[in-house]
């Protein structure tokens, strides 16, 4: 057997005996007999046998080839090729899977070529990227001399006598085949194959439909869901088209499957839903590109003795989001935290929480921002009081940034105490945590919308506050949640608005201005005496670079302010106020305000390294998030995550998934890989 650690790829073969197809255990024991599990490659055989005789020697066969041997008893009377697909990657131990039936077949030397190809178009290391194998479908005398010992021919002799039109050994190429290779946790977070289509076709085709999506970096064709039922047409029309542009590149590398000819009896059950699967193939990809909305998450193997229930409903933007760590966490258990809730009696029904727990065996409760509501509220403090795991997840300072915290949530964790943070960083670790902080302070990516950058100077010009000092202030929404509950000193945003107005007022006496900027989100300014807004659309990395100060409630910004080495006055609770970052403020004491500001501080360069090294390569997962908003009733800007792109993920006690920074450029069709549709595309003037 492999050992595990030095798995790159896990090769699943979906099997399933039929007494209608007799040589399906031959063609798995000579597959098998060829495939010896051994270095980078593990093969898993799934066996979704109904008979007790057929099980018996499938499990055989892999024991005597040394092959994984996995059971797929959810099987039904009619077999479904997609949960046996899934059932193996669940199981599967590599970071990369690749689907294999029993009738194909590889060259000799296939398989090495392969995992240089994997490591080299970056599969496993880009999160999305996959590809497919092409395959040449034989005939039935293709196959015996392919299958013949000594063998009478190769796959590179098959595909050049195909290609110089001989029609004896091959019927055709397609060059998009169910033989894929995909990241293993991207299929999972998928819910991999779609399991409607069962019996024999285009489950495939449906996932890589959904695939191409995820990856959205190819155009599609002209009449996109009609199948033209051709893959060498010149016509870049039907999602066949689009599909076949996918194993251009893996051709190119001369790598080549081969299907062994079988006969296919109309009598046999799987055969007969092809046409019923064909059918439901274009309804099936209408409805995922107008939701967006995949198959359930599957979970992975070394989870699934693992559960977690998840505060929410069902298909929720918040239950969406998290689909690409739900495999990693167990089985989840979807409940509105309101089913725990006496609404009547304003209390949690602990016994209906403890009762849930136990019978689902729940091992961690998982809380999208716990503050929300008073029920979520009720049951993090249940949890704390009676030491039940819980994570909170929510929306980080940094950009792209969200976190899964064991211990709280923002200012109330332990997760941010000086001691998981304030340690010495090597050179290496020094020099990357600088670019980092040049990167976010350039503005090329930042947590809200901002206007352009201008330049400290030019902004200054434009406020005309060269001969004053400026405190910058930072607003955020009045209902944040941790602008009311976690307001400390400042009481209320109401209450730290009309201090930061009096501020302005007696720092005019000292060659002050007070320059406010609101919350990207908020359409309203309150009225301010003294302090002045500045343009909504101010870039707030502008005001940064401009101000000698900052003072803030609780906002990101604070971060920001750090990083930009600008002191920083912070009048609520923040998980990043430490001595030499910035100094928390104990009351609204205008004079003692007045007094601090005056005297200024400066911020350790070296701690705030450390401190962002610490969110940014040990805290925060990372992930490209897609928002909606709308106008509330009372005229603000509501906006709300619909989905999260992870390429980082840290999860506590669960260890961590990194992939490179995704890339989202288009190939365009003026590109050679377009080439068997040139005349067609130039006809169409595309």
């Amino acid at each position: 057997m492999t050992n595990d650690e030095n798995i790159t790829v896990s090769v699943v073969i979906p099997f399933r005996a039929d007494p209608q197809l007799p040589h399906l255990l031959l063609r798995l024991e000579d597959l098998c007999a060829q495939s010896r599990a051994d270095g980078e490659v593990e093969r898993i055989v799934v066996d979704s046998s109904q008979d007790l005789d057929h099980q018996r020697a499938c499990l055989d066969i892999c024991q005597r080839y040394s092959i994984r041997y996995v059971e797929d008893r959810q099987q039904t009377d009619l077999y479904c090729i997609a949960q046996a697909r899934n059932t193996g990657a669940e199981s599967a131990r590599g970071s990369v899977i690749a689907f294999q039936d029993v009738d194909i077949r590889t060259g000799s030397d296939f398989w090495p070529r392969l995992l240089k190809f994997i490591q080299e178009f970056g599969v496993g290391r880009f999160k999305k990227l996959y590809f497919p194998v092409p395959c040449l479908y034989l005939t039935s005398e293709g196959s015996d001399a392919f299958t013949s010992t000594p063998q009478r021919t190769s796959v590179e002799d098959l595909l050049c006598g195909w290609l110089m039109g001989d029609p004896r050994f091959v019927e055709l190429l397609t060059p998009c085949s169910s033989f894929m290779v995909v990241d293993r946790l991207h299929y999972l977070s998928i819910g991999g194959h779609n399991i409607e289509f069962v019996g024999h076709g285009f489950e495939d085709f449906d996932l890589h439909h959904r695939l191409v999506a995820e990856l959205g970096v190819l155009p599609r064709p002209a009449n996109y869901y009609w199948d033209s039922q051709n893959w060498q047409s010149p016509h870049f029309e039907g999602f066949r088209a689009q599909f076949s542009l996918l194993g251009r590149c893996v051709l190119s590398r001369g790598l080549l499957t081969v299907h062994i000819w079988h006969p296919r009896p109309p009598e046999s059950k799987f055969y007969r839903k092809k046409e019923l699967n064909g059918h439901a193939l274009a309804e099936a990809m209408r409805r995922f590109d107008e939701s967006l909305v995949h198959p359930a998450p599957l979970i992975a193997s070394e989870s699934r003795d693992k559960s977690f229930l998840f505060l929410g409903s069902d298909n929720s933007n918040s239950c969406r989001t998290l689909r690409d760590v739900f495999p990693l966490l167990g089985k989840p258990i979807i409940t509105s935290e309101y089913h725990f809730f006496d609404e009547e009696a304003g209390r949690l029904d602990t016994s209906k929480l403890r009762r849930a727990l136990e019978d689902g065996r729940v091992d961690r409760i998982l809380f999208p921002n716990p503050y929300r509501n008073s029920a979520r509220l009720s049951i993090l403090s249940w949890c704390r009081e009676n030491e039940f795991p819980f994570v909170v997840f929510e929306r980080g300072a940094l950009p792209d940034s969200w976190y899964f915290d064991n211990s709280g949530f923002t200012a109330d964790s332990r997760s941010y105490s000086r001691e998981n943070w304030d340690h010495e960083l090597t050179s290496a670790q020094i020099e990357g945590v600088s670019s980092y902080v040049d990167l976010c302070l350039s503005g090329r990516n930042t947590l809200e919308a901002q206007g352009d950058l201008v330049g400290a100077s030019i902004l200054s010009s434009e406020l005309a506050t060269r001969n004053n000092k400026v405190l910058f202030v930072p607003l955020q929404r009045p209902s944040d949640t941790v602008t009311v509950h976690l307001a400390g000193p400042a009481k209320s945003f109401r209450d730290y608005l009309v201090f930061i107005d009096a501020c302005a007022e007696r720092l005019s006496d000292f060659g002050w201005i007070v320059l406010c900027k609101r919350h990207p989100w908020e359409n309203h300014s309150p009225p301010l005496r003294f302090a002045r807004y500045v343009d909504p659309n101010t870039n707030f990395l502008d005001l940064l670079a401009m101000c000698d100060a900052v003072a803030l409630m609780n906002s990101g910004v604070g971060v920001y302010a750090m990083m930009a080495s600008k002191p920083c006055y912070v009048f609520s609770e923040a998980f990043y106020t430490f001595p030499g970052l910035n100094e928390k403020m104990e009351s609204l004491d205008l004079d003692g305000f007045i007094d601090r500001i005056s005297c200024g501080l400066t911020v350790d360069r070296q701690r705030m390294f450390r401190f962002i090294h610490f969110l940014r390569n040990r805290f925060y997962s990372f992930g490209r998030g897609r928002f909606a908003s709308w106008l509330d009733e009372d005229g603000s800007t509501r906006k709300v995550t619909t989905s999260i792109d992870f390429y980082e993920i840290r999860l506590p006690q669960l260890g961590t998934r990194i992939y490179s920074e995704p890339s989202v450029a288009k190939i365009p069709t003026s590109a050679p890989l377009f080439e068997q549709f040139r005349l067609s595309l130039d006809m169409n003037g595309c």
